[in-house]
């Protein structure tokens, strides 16, 4: 026998089809209020940092904070031990290893660690930047530039980290610090050759993680002294 629908059937259908063209543009209307929810956090988020990064991070921001340091603050990071302004620290037969070291705050922090005698280790993606600068900061310190090493690589590719911490421990039986400062910033989507997104590799997989992690050995060296 043939289906009957019957009256009420019908009724019910019908009012699922209104409710249904209904909730459509209702969720298509909670779905751009999330969006500009969304867009409106992240600029109120890049506000924020801009404003911190001003007031913090600038050389005015650095002379407050230094003012509020009972220990002594060297103006210049190429201040040499003993040398009249400097703070007192001391790192030599100290390890020292910074990714990033070729430029920004890796630069001033490999500077600071040649002035107090420390090797260095450099690694850098680019061979002749990171050539530059270890003249730049053994010019400065007046550090060997024997005791300024490079360690070619870029940290966004994970194979390159393994080479490079290999590399290290080849030369150096420990490390006393580890500054995981590389990292790269693209406005488009890149993949490394390895298939990783650039920013999340060079900063966080590759950059910190692996490297920190490869190094765990050399680390717990330094820390029994």
């Amino acid at each position: 026998m043939p289906h009957k629908t019957t009256r009420s059937s019908k009724n019910n259908h019908n009012k699922k089809q209104t409710l249904f063209f209904w909730t459509l543009p209702l969720c298509l209307l909670l779905s751009t209020a999330q969006v500009q929810a969304i867009k409106m956090g992240q600029a109120i988020s890049t506000t924020q940092f801009f404003l911190c990064g001003r007031r913090h991070f600038t050389a005015p921001g650095h002379a407050r904070r230094a003012k509020k340091c009972t220990a002594p603050v060297q103006n210049s990071p190429a201040a040499r031990v003993g040398q009249e302004g400097a703070d007192g620290a001391d790192l030599t037969d100290k390890v020292v290893v910074i990714a990033g070291a070729n430029g920004g705050l890796g630069k001033e922090l490999a500077m600071r660690a040649a002035a107090k005698g420390a090797t260095l280790c450099m690694i850098c993606r680019s061979q002749e930047r990171a050539k530059a600068a270890r003249q730049d900061i053994s010019k400065a310190t007046q550090a060997c530039p024997d005791k300024i090493q490079i360690l070619q690589a870029n940290v966004g590719e994970l194979s390159q980290v393994r080479s490079a911490v290999k590399e290290l421990q080849a030369k150096e039986s420990k490390v006393d610090c580890l500054v995981c400062n590389a990292g790269a910033s693209l406005n488009k989507r890149t993949e490394t050759s390895e298939g990783h997104e650039v920013t999340f590799a060079s900063h966080l997989l590759g950059g910190s993680h692996l490297l920190s992690q490869l190094s765990v050995p050399q680390l717990k060296t330094a820390e029994k002294g």
